[in-house]
């Protein structure tokens, strides 16, 4: 299920992380650059992602909207979603099952009707955040290359 929706989603780069790594011996220490640049990229889908989900009915709570978040590391760029303090947050991207009878401590209710309907784990999969790095994917993988480009041609 989950690899379903992370393989259509993935935006891979061969061969990055033993670039990374040749950058870490220089003096100029481009792999820093190249984490900054990445970190900025992340954030950026974050924010398209937010106003994405600001616009959506009904509303994602601002506790949702604060959880994404673009950060990086040494090879890798990511795109946070949810918390320990807003594990509700998935819900409000993939949606949920309604009217749907369940057994909780108050008796049994019918269904997550606080969420937007399930959108399912495939390829259609995500009401905001995962809309957007499917929008994105082309312009992100063009731009990790230019990136990279830039960062090599800044170090000779």
């Amino acid at each position: 299920m989950a690899g379903d929706i992370e393989q259509g989603l993935r935006v891979q780069v061969s061969g990055l992380r033993e670039l990374v790594k040749g950058l870490k011996g220089g003096e100029e220490r481009l792999d820093l650059e190249l984490r900054k640049r990445m970190r900025t990229m992340a954030k950026e889908v974050a924010a398209d992602a937010r106003a994405m989900a600001a616009g959506l009915q009904p509303r994602v709570p601002e506790a949702v909207l604060n959880t994404l978040v673009g950060r990086a590391q040494s090879a890798s760029a990511e795109v946070r979603l949810g918390s320990n303090r807003v594990p509700y947050a998935l819900g409000w991207e993939f949606g949920a099952a309604h009217n749907f009878p369940r057994e909780t401590h108050r008796g049994i209710v019918r269904g997550w009707n606080q969420f937007p309907l399930w959108r399912g784990n495939k390829s259609e999969a995500g009401y905001f955040l995962y809309p957007t790095i499917r929008s994105k994917r082309a312009e992100l993988e063009q731009d990790i290359l230019d990136l990279i480009d830039e960062v090599l041609a800044g170090g000779d």
